[in-house]
């Protein structure tokens, strides 16, 4: 099994969000069982819920994170994924630094689909703005889904 992770600053909005759209990609491509999904943050307080913001934008979606809680990236943790996918190149800048041997198999999420930005933080923003982050995830996720079938990291 295939195994992703994906990380954030705070693991309360982009990261959770991107974990359960992805997970929602898989099952209608019939993927689901063939991944491993899960979400973390770098700056991540432990057991801290999502964003009011994010929730209802993924239960607008279909899709209930009310279950997750944030929890910080650790070596241990890092290092048992095939992939690991930022929002951020700080993320993936911090974590090269402290996690060298993570280079081949550490990458920004737009990366997946041929880009090369960051995803910006919505944590202030208003529900519109989570909107965008969610439509934009989608579009990376599903842009990048053939990376992810080849098992190409």
């Amino acid at each position: 099994m295939r195994s992703v992770l994906f990380v954030c600053t705070g693991n309360r909005c982009r990261s959770p969000m991107a974990a359960a759209l992805f997970e929602d990609l898989l099952g209608r491509s019939g993927l689901l069982g063939k991944f491993r999904v899960e979400s973390a943050g770098t700056w991540a307080q432990e057991g801290d819920p999502v964003t009011s913001m994010a929730l209802a934008v993924m239960r607008e979606r279909g899709l209930d994170v009310s279950g997750h809680r944030s929890r910080r990236v650790t070596g241990e943790l890092l290092h048992r994924f095939d992939w690991v996918l930022v929002m951020e190149n700080g993320h993936r800048e911090a974590l090269l630094a402290e996690f060298p041997d993570l280079e081949p198999r550490l990458h920004l999420l737009t990366s997946m689909a041929g880009e090369g930005y960051s995803i910006r933080d919505p944590i202030d923003g208003t529900l519109e703005t989570y909107r965008a982050i969610a439509d934009e995830l989608v579009d990376l996720l599903r842009r990048g889904l053939p990376r992810f079938r080849q098992g190409l990291p």
